[in-house]
């Protein structure tokens, strides 16, 4: 139990007993009333400290002490405003202000200007903001000013000043540290991290949030509230799914103590999170519950903001009634929110409504009041680089309605190119994902206007990776730092803890314990890794000559696709010309995927593959495989949507005879194959054999026999730290089980003997192996995120990589030990990976041509190895 509260439960007793006391007098009655409450308040204990208060006002009011219950009346409001009872809180303090006089008429300013903040009214909080500091001022109330400067910088940053808010905050952090209040630096902690994020500085808002999450905690504060404020910053970094379930949990708690207001925000968070997530109706539906918890007198501004959400929600969802009245009601309600926006000054909020109001108004069929407001917008000057990029996307929206499909593709780029601009800013990995829907959707948009005109193929290819451009990062620099050294121990130790504590069965209290501690561990590696200061490699993919990287394909043909309106599109290469095709519908492609995936797991159970397999496998060949690719043999890339990367493509008939390989866009590989350097020497390799695997010990003894120079590590030698030094080879080979974490990708971990190893870790070594095979567990299943999918071949391929090999789909242990055996033969001879692959699922029985089938080459499988180097 953490000390503070301990301290209120203390506090919350020794009141109630000297309350009860019957030589207790009124005046001590009532203050010991008071801090009851205040301590029940602390504990989230609502209702039973609204009835302390009550019985202190009461107490005070009996016995004529008006400073007394002025005391209680102020402290009561406070309660009432963070329970959302806004016009009850604000009578508590007219009466108290009647009742009170000198430093403490300040007390009530400052408590008034904080309960009409909190009930939205932006501009009557701005002024008796200003009333308060006054009168702090005027009484020596430093820490009280402190408060106010802190609570007033939410004020400016709505307003777009952020270089007054900065320096608010800056002012009252020198007031609390020389008044040596480390406790009052918790809103002024979540204040300057939302002024980074409002900045557009990702990684210094989640430091900011981060140490207001801590400093939370370890002063006993409730979780629930450090975890809605970090809620933003994980969605701004790209973390959607983090960012609502942070969101529900804190809003459900805030509900069942009956802190409305509370709740209110946080199921609105979790609607936003939820729609750049893509779940439209999801976010509807939290939004709705949001604004129906939030008391709607004196909360205009409030609502307006989010409703902004609201409508923006209704219409990715379609929620247009088909008579058009509900149509009707929102272009009004959302015309009101403008209004509202504007009158409030809050210049930021209003142009988000106006490009909403153009979104619906499109949606409406009112294309010139669509063109109205956007002209207007682009007229001002003041538009951030984020609103520039969802400008220029209605305009192409617009151009699109109105059948402009050229005049739609110049405003998609000029959309794509800020976008590119802001991706630049970003300094992380995950921050990287924060434009992966907004992209994606510019992208499938400049599809679909390519479609609506003459489609010429490298059109569609230029927009296909567009759609893409969000998969890679780059490769992230080599990092030295003693912190996260420590820190990646440390998670190590924690994760392997917790895996003991599973496996043994221990009690739910220790589980809780250990999942705890595994918890802060990581959160500590994600805090080492953002505050190395070290940006990403900037890979810009617009200015790339998209005719020169087609032709370094050379003897390769591609096959790229991507999803529009529910149809799949192809680009791929024949004769040295681009074609173009349209496939099968998305949809069934996403039913027959997962029929699939059913199949090969029950063919597992029965020793056997099913005849339904073939059927299925047949249905979704003739969906995805254009006649121009089933009548070529030459090797193959291919370029999926996210939802095809946990198909086994190597089981569609027509490219079990085909060479392929699997990447994440014609760029990527194009980069990758620059980078490549030949040489004549003999491949280095290592395999490692991790615990708890039956037949692993025969799988790397017999692989390694084909390599002149081979490292086995087995057992205790089949370590982290022997792994990390062993990076220098050409071919990593690991039998091992593994963990893909969809809650924290960078926590995705190969499982050895002193634990896991995670992504995190590899990330902190300098080099990488040019080819890594992972023959155990669903090492290519996708993980969904916000733009789209993240498999670990594609991370291996960031941190350095050139081939991954993997399988989407759990494989027996006993099954991989042969086709793996026939995959190092076959590379050792000079067969590349692809052609390797293709000779495993070629040959045997029909099981183990399913095994074979499973296992795909990620990268520059189609070249051969046996020459690299460097």
């Amino acid at each position: 139990m953490a000390e503070a509260e301990v301290d209120a439960k203390s506090v919350l007793s020794d009141g109630l007993a000297l309350a009860r006391r019957a030589d207790s007098g009124p005046w001590v009655r009532s203050v010991a009333l008071r801090a009851a409450a205040i301590a029940a308040r602390s504990m989230d204990r609502f209702d039973e400290a609204s009835g302390y208060f009550g019985e202190s006002i009461q107490t005070a009011r009996w016995a004529q002490l008006p400073d007394a219950e002025g005391e209680a009346l102020t402290s009561r409001a406070g309660l009432l405003a963070l329970t959302g009872q806004t016009e009850d809180a604000l009578a508590d303090l007219d009466r108290a202000d009647t009742l009170l006089d000198g430093a403490a008429v300040a007390h009530v300013a400052v408590q008034r200007a904080g309960v009409v903040h909190q009930a939205g009214d932006f501009v009557q909080a701005e002024e008796l903001y200003a009333t308060a500091l006054h009168l702090c001022r005027h009484y020596a109330l430093s820490v009280e000013e402190a408060r106010i400067l802190s609570n007033r910088s939410l004020l400016l940053i709505e307003r777009g000043a952020y270089d007054d808010a900065h320096a608010s905050l800056v002012r009252a952090s020198s007031i609390l540290r020389e008044a040596r209040r480390a406790e009052d630096f918790l809103p002024v902690a979540h204040n300057l991290g939302y002024l980074a994020l409002c900045r557009g500085s990702i990684v210094e808002a989640v430091s900011h949030l981060d140490a207001h999450r801590r400093a939370a905690l370890a002063a006993g504060a409730s979780p629930f509230a450090a975890s809605a404020d970090l809620a933003e910053a994980l969605l701004a970094a790209g973390l959607a799914d983090d960012s609502a379930r942070e969101s529900l949990t804190a809003g459900a708690h805030f509900e069942s103590q009956g802190a409305q207001s509370a709740a209110a925000h946080a199921f609105v968070a979790a609607g936003r999170a939820a729609l750049a997530a893509g779940r439209a109706p999801e976010a509807v539906e939290h939004v709705e519950r949001g604004l129906g918890l939030s008391p709607t007198a004196g909360r205009s501004i409030w609502r307006a903001v989010h409703e902004t959400t609201l409508i923006e929600a209704r219409l990715a969802a379609d929620h247009l009634s088909a008579d058009g009245n509900e149509s009707r009601q929102l272009v009004a309600r959302i015309e009101e929110v403008v209004t509202t926006l504007r009158d409030a000054g809050l210049a930021r909020h209003r142009r988000r409504a106006e490009l909403v109001a153009a979104t619906l108004a499109l949606a409406t069929g009112r294309i010139s009041k669509a063109l109205a407001i956007l002209e207007t917008l682009r007229a001002d000057g003041q538009l951030r680089l984020e609103e520039r990029c969802s400008l220029w996307h209605v305009v192409g929206l617009v151009e699109l309605e109105m059948h402009r499909p050229g005049s739609a593709m110049r405003s998609f780029s000029r959309a794509m190119a800020a976008a590119d601009e802001i991706r630049l800013s970003v300094r992380w990995m995950e921050t990287a994902a924060a434009l992966g829907l907004l992209q994606a959707r510019i992208g499938t948009d400049g599809l679909r206007a390519t479609l609506a005109g003459p489609a010429h193929p490298h059109q569609l290819l230029r927009w296909m990776e567009a759609t893409y451009r969000t998969a890679t990062v780059g490769r992230p620099p080599s990092i030295s730092s003693s912190r996260l050294d420590d820190a990646l121990t440390t998670a190590r130790r924690a994760t392997f803890d917790v895996a003991s504590q599973i496996n043994r069965d221990a009690p739910i209290a220790e589980l809780g314990a250990a999942t705890a501690s595994q918890a802060r561990a990581e959160d500590e590696v994600t805090r080492a890794l953002r505050s190395s200061g070290k940006p990403l490699p900037r890979v810009i993919r617009a200015t790339r000559d998209l005719r020169a990287d087609v032709k370094r394909l050379s003897r390769d043909q591609l096959l790229e696709m991507a999803e529009v309106d529910g149809r799949l599109h192809a680009i791929t290469t024949s004769g040295g010309r681009l074609r173009k095709h349209q496939l099968g519908s998305a949809v069934e492609a996403r039913q027959r995927v997962t029929i699939v995936r059913a199949l090969i797991r029950t063919s597992w159970r029965q020793g056997q593959a099913r005849p339904e397999l073939e059927r299925e496998l047949e249905r979704l060949d003739e969906l995805l495989v254009p006649p121009t690719v089933r009548r070529e043999d030459r090797p193959l890339m291919i370029v999926t949507p996210p939802f095809l990367s946990s198909l086994p493509l190597g089981l569609l008939p027509s490219l079990r005879q085909r060479p392929f390989a699997c990447e994440s866009s014609l760029t990527d590989h194009v980069i990758r194959r620059s980078r490549r350097v030949l040489s004549a020497d003999a491949l280095q390799a290592v395999f490692v054999a991790g615990p708890e695997l039956a037949s692993v010990d025969e799988e790397v003894l017999e692989a390694a026999t084909h390599y002149a120079t081979s490292v086995i590590l087995r057992d205790e030698s089949a370590s982290t730290e022997r792994l990390l030094a062993e990076l220098h080879a050409d071919v990593l080979h690991v039998a091992c089980h593994g963990t893909v974490r969809h809650d924290a990708p960078l926590f995705s971990a190969l499982h050895l003997h002193d634990g896991p190893l995670a992504v995190s870790t590899l990330i902190r070594a300098g080099q990488f192996p040019r080819l890594v095979v992972l023959s155990a567990c669903e090492a290519g299943r996708p993980i969904r995120r916000a733009g789209g999918a993240v498999t670990l071949p594609m991370t291996l391929l960031n941190l350095g990589a050139h081939i991954v090999v993997a399988s989407s789909v759990a494989i027996p242990d006993s099954a991989a030990v042969q086709p793996m055996v026939s995959l190092h033969r076959l590379l050792v001879a000079g067969r590349s990976v692809a052609e390797a692959l293709m000779t495993i699922r070629s040959s045997g029985d029909a099981l183990n041509q399913l095994v074979g089938g499973m296992f795909v080459a990620y990268g520059l499988g189609t070249l051969p190895i046996v020459a690299w180097k460097g």
